[in-house]
């Protein structure tokens, strides 16, 4: 079995015992697995782990670990979904208590929870409609949408792929965080008397073994006018913001421009690109580019978030940034203390030193 585990013991008078011990497995293990053995690690005995009244202490509503008192094997008693428990928390534990009684022992075991590619990357849209003039000189670039893969590290999108085509081709263009956007390049010069649309697909590859993809449809409509795209004058802005902002406060104010004149020239703003689940947390205006606080920001919950804001102008011609907010914990949460069961004499030296 190839699962790690680490034992920390630190041992006081009077009998009372505090370990830890740190167990690493991978998610989506099936029900009834066996991650370790928790009498064999904690240098305790099968047989009296029933007659010490031995347990485990299991935080939150989800019950994902069992004990077997015959054995002491510690067990998956509930599906574990790395994405579902830490989002795309690089480190994800999850941390319980076990307590053996008469003499009390008090064990802190913490199961960190590994990646395994269990997710396709997905796009946010079935298809992406893209305008671009006629007039436009090859080597412009035009930005598409990158995929999500909840999986993260080299379980994640790796690459992207785009079909056989003989006017664009595909680059990938990585910030400094390391994603990466795909954005086509016009390498022929267009003619919409010839050809006024082009079908593409676009493809992304995770890094797992065997790799995952996922597709989406690219339709290109070749205008006559409209020979300018809007620009940001940042491909990437980074931010702090405080945890439990109020609602409405302005986080960030975009502006970008674009060179054409009339409708053309007419920017609208808009989230494209993210979870479900952020449209509840951030808002932009779609006319000033402002971007404000929605709903609640918890730092315990998510620590960083990342947007892409798409800048429109009236010919429908796009481009795209990235916001990168960092957030900022304040002293909000008071320390709780949990005390499973307490021995006699324990209660009493608590009460001395009170």
């Amino acid at each position: 079995m190839a699962w790690q585990v680490v034992l920390i013991l630190i041992s006081f008078t009077y009998h009372f015992i505090s370990a830890q011990l740190h167990y690493s497995v991978p998610e989506e293990l099936k029900q009834g697995s066996v991650i370790g053995n928790l009498a064999q690690d904690l240098g305790l005995k099968a047989k009296e782990l029933s007659l010490r009244n031995f347990h485990i202490v299991l935080r939150g509503k989800m019950q994902y670990f069992g004990i077997n008192l015959e054995n002491g094997d510690l067990y998956v008693a509930d599906r574990i979904d790395r994405e579902l428990i830490c989002g795309i928390k690089v480190s994800c534990l999850i941390s319980f208590e076990a307590v053996i009684e008469n003499p009390l022992h008090l064990y802190t075991i913490k199961v960190e929870i590994q990646d395994v590619n269990d997710n396709l990357p997905s796009f946010s849209k079935n298809v992406f409609e893209i305008v671009i003039s006629e007039s436009a000189v090859p080597g412009v670039h035009l930005a598409l949408g990158h995929a999500q893969d909840p999986d993260i590290g080299t379980n994640s999108v790796q690459s992207y792929t785009i079909s056989e085509n003989n006017f664009f081709e595909l680059e990938e263009k990585i910030t400094a965080d390391g994603i990466k956007f795909p954005e086509l390049i016009l390498e022929k010069a267009l003619d919409r008397e010839k050809q006024n649309m082009y079908e593409l697909v676009l493809k992304a590859v995770d890094g797992g073994q065997p790799s995952k993809t996922g597709t989406v449809l690219i339709n290109i409509r070749i205008h006559d006018a409209n020979d300018n795209f809007p620009k940001f004058n940042k491909d990437t802005y980074k931010i702090n913001v405080n945890e439990n902002m109020p609602v409405g406060s302005l986080i960030l104010q975009l502006n970008a421009v674009d060179d054409d004149e009339g409708t053309n020239a007419e920017i609208a703003y808009s989230l494209c690109d993210i979870p479900q689940s952020m449209y509840d947390l951030f808002a932009i205006d779609p006319i000033n580019g402002s971007i404000t606080v929605k709903g609640p920001i918890d730092y315990e919950d998510t620590d960083r978030y990342e947007l892409t804001v798409e800048a429109k102008d009236g010919g429908e011609l796009a481009a795209h940034c990235k916001v990168l907010i960092q957030v900022i914990d304040i002293n909000d949460n008071t320390p709780e203390i949990t005390i499973t069961s307490l021995s006699k004499k324990f209660q009493r030296i608590l009460l001395l030193i009170q």
